[in-house]
């Protein structure tokens, strides 16, 4: 028998300075069993920084034509298409053909060198795409916000993130590599 996938809701109040967006979501997450609490924890985080009334979750990983995240226009095309982790060249110019504007949110301190650096070149050349990165440390200390039913607040300002709940905030900047 397959293991289930694990619900996790979460209310987040989102201050995003720098586009004077303030609006408090109720969201409902499903951990894949085969994804680690962290990266579920940052596909929440990657929705507070682009939040949107009509942003979503995808089915991420368990279908490779979904994203982690996407957002569709009234008439039914995809405006941004958001993955995680260190995905296929292939995948991202796929992306990038279908959507206005493609995201992908790197993570840990190898992907600096085993990913950017070989496809640097390549992924520079897609104008639509922008890849961030937060560095291992505070990728690993997203699991400590992690709660079946969770209240947070993610304040946003420039390249500053706080990650705060009713015991502890966490601070870290998202560097951008393009």
């Amino acid at each position: 028998m397959a293991i289930g996938s694990t619900i996790y809701k979460a209310k987040v109040n989102v201050c995003d300075l720098r586009r004077h967006y303030y609006v408090e979501h109720a969201l409902t997450l499903a951990c894949h069993p085969s994804e680690t609490e962290q990266r579920m924890m940052l596909r929440l985080l990657s929705f507070a920084l682009y939040a949107d009334e009509n942003l979503s979750f995808g089915k991420g990983l368990s279908s490779a034509d979904e994203p982690d995240l996407w957002l569709h226009n009234d008439n039914g095309t995809i405006n941004t298409w958001i993955d995680l982790g260190q995905p296929d060249t292939k995948q991202v110019k796929r992306a990038c053909s279908k959507s206005e504007r493609v995201i992908v949110f790197s993570y840990g301190d190898s992907v600096l060198e085993n990913w950017w650096g070989p496809n640097q070149q390549l992924l520079n050349s897609l104008k639509n795409l922008q890849v961030l990165h937060i560095n291992a440390d505070h990728y690993h200390s997203l699991k400590d916000f992690a709660e079946k039913n969770m209240s947070l607040t993610v304040n946003i300002d420039e390249d500053e993130v706080y990650l705060s709940n009713d015991l502890d905030t966490l601070n870290f900047q998202i560097s951008l590599l393009k």
